[in-house]
Parts: C-alpha cells; sequence; structure tokens
C-alpha cells in the first residue's frame, strides 16, 4: 500500500497523535523549520509505525531522523518515544477491534502478533526461560552421580549371579 494511501487511512481514525510536547519559545527560524519538519515524522511515525514510511511521508531522509535521535535535536528523542508509545497505543486498539468485531478486511492476525510483541514486549512476548550455569552443572553432576551408582549396582548383582 503507498505510503499517501496509509496516511489517509491513518487520518481517518479518531486516533490523533497527543501533543508531544509544548514548542520551545525563542527558536531560530532555522530550529522553527527543523521542529516543523520533526513533527512532520513524529505525526507520521505515530500512526505508521516505521521511520521509513515516516521520513518518507515527511520527505526527510531517514538519516536525518537518526541524527536527530543522536543529537537529541530539540528534544526529538522523548517526543519520538511518545510518538512510539502513540503507535503502540492505536495498534492494541486495532487488536481490540478485531476482538470485539472479527469480521471484515482483518490483514494477517499473525503479523499483528509480532507487532505487539515488538512494541511493547513487556506485555506481549513470551516470557524466556533462562537456565542458569550453576543449574547446568548440578544437573550434569547428579547425571554423572546417577551412572556411577547403575553400575554399582550392574556390577553387585554380577557379583551376587557369580
Amino acid at each position: 500500500m503507498a505510503i499517501d494511501t496509509e496516511l489517509k487511512r491513518a487520518e481517518g481514525t479518531k486516533d490523533s497523535l497527543p501533543v508531544h510536547s509544548l514548542k520551545p519559545r525563542g527558536l531560530t527560524p532555522g530550529e522553527e523549520l527543523r521542529w516543523a519538519s520533526q513533527e512532520r515524522v513524529l505525526e507520521a511515525f505515530g500512526k505508521l509505525g516505521t521511520v521509513l514510511h515516516a521520513t518518507r511521508a515527511a520527505s526527510i531522509d531517514p538519516k536525518t531522523h537518526y541524527n536527530w535521535m543522536d543529537a537529541d535535536t530539540l528534544g526529538y528523542r522523548a517526543r519520538f518515544g511518545l510518538a512510539l508509545e502513540h503507535h503502540a497505543d492505536l495498534t492494541e486498539g486495532l487488536m481490540h477491534e478485531r476482538l470485539t468485531d472479527p469480521q471484515g478486511n482483518r490483514g494477517s492476525d499473525i503479523l499483528l502478533i509480532f507487532k505487539l510483541k515488538g512494541l511493547r514486549p513487556d506485555r506481549w512476548r513470551e516470557a524466556a526461560l533462562t537456565v542458569d550455569d550453576a543449574a547446568k552443572d548440578t544437573l550434569k553432576e547428579l547425571r554423572k552421580l546417577r551412572r556411577e551408582e547403575l553400575r554399582q549396582e550392574k556390577e553387585e548383582k554380577e557379583k551376587e549371579e557369580e
């Protein structure tokens, strides 16, 4: 789907991106332009969810986004975090809509699940089991002891048979 179509579809939703932060006072003309460009990227990201699509929609090179993140230009990093949270909220809303009204053009439920796991791993990703080295060593030692017991039992049984 073309980015323009995705943006228009997203704009049709009743969910608009919340105000990221108030624009600081006393910005130079160059900073005013940069702020406006950042807001376009953040608005698009909140709706589309990828840096590539958001920067294309805002007619900005993706490298510019990463430069703003690295330098935290005009507090961009925190504002981007808010846009990411907004996108995650919209995605969870989409999941809720699918649960309450399972009819219609749904798209891929599996892709939606993976997206939620990536956006909010603390809430949607399965808990990974981590095995401590001490636990592995203990298990290894127990197996070794059991093999030794079995060997001794076998030897005793053979002596009794003689």
